[in-house]
């Protein structure tokens, strides 16, 4: 299995969309920070980690979402048309080898990855102009740990839609599809019918955790400081934990059945 991950690694590190990939998760929020410094009243130097969070980071997930499923349903499908899965099986790999090698080189790409090109933002703006007084680092440091979770989910839907459909490019028009169903479902469900979705869809609960919930004032060191609430209690971080593994469970439970009983191309 290790020899395949490797294989997988090498061929994802030499893919021109995967440099690509890498260039826009790093100069696209730079690029949105300026533009917001320059349009929306805001400094450079006031573009401080808590500015990022709040005013620029909610506007970027979209392109990290959309790495997200680059780089599984690449991982997953780009060699399932070209009969790579069966010269492994003839080399002696078992079937379950093969299936685990791709999902455990997709959450190294689609999730580790892009989760350190996702975070980068906010160190190097804090360590360039501080972290700022409107969002407690405590609060924030959680929710960010907290978006790991739907994340995975999330890239576990894409992986096994990539799986299922034995096609990189068809996986990705089927996640991309099925991402937009679910989003418009959500933002219905929940502007409509007042219903609480983050239990139902990854992409609700990936919304709430980067959104503040309300704003106060407060007053720091003799100054009025409007403070940015992102708390949250345990119970909801437990629910956005157990929720998003379980569900994530019975994808890549649905994504093994399904591979090993379909014969290969």
């Amino acid at each position: 299995m290790i020899n395949i991950i490797k294989s997988l690694n090498y061929t994802t590190r030499r893919s021109t969309l995967t440099a690509l990939t890498i260039f826009s998760m790093i100069v696209l929020p730079i690029l949105f920070s300026l533009l917001s410094s320059k349009f929306g009243g805001i400094s450079f130097k006031e573009m401080t980690g808590d500015v990022y969070m709040t005013a620029v980071s909610g506007n970027m997930i979209i392109i990290f979402v959309i790495a997200i499923l680059i780089f599984a349903t690449m991982l997953v499908g780009s060699d399932a048309g070209d009969k790579t899965l069966n010269y492994e099986l003839m080399n002696g790999h078992s079937r379950s080898q093969v299936f685990w090698a791709r999902m455990i080189t997709g959450y190294g790409w689609a999730v580790i990855l892009v989760m350190f090109f996702f975070f980068l933002p906010f160190g190097y703006f804090s360590l360039i102009n501080g972290w700022g007084l409107s969002v407690d680092k405590g609060e924030a440091l959680l929710r960010l740990i907290l978006l790991i979770f739907p994340v995975i989910r999330l890239c576990t839907l894409f992986m096994l839609l990539s799986s299922v459909s034995r096609s990189a490019g068809r996986g990705a028009a089927f996640s991309y599809l099925v991402m937009m169903i679910i989003v418009m479902a959500g933002s219905i469900l929940d502007d409509g019918f007042h219903i609480d979705t983050r239990s139902i869809f990854a992409t609700s609960d990936i919304a709430w955790v980067i959104t503040y919930e309300n704003s106060r004032n407060i007053v720091v060191n003799g100054q009025q400081v409007t403070r940015m609430d992102y708390a949250t209690t345990s119970g909801e971080m437990v629910k956005t934990i157990v929720v998003s593994l379980a569900v994530s469970a019975v994808y890549l439970t649905i994504a093994y059945i399904v591979f090993k009983k379909k014969d290969r191309d």
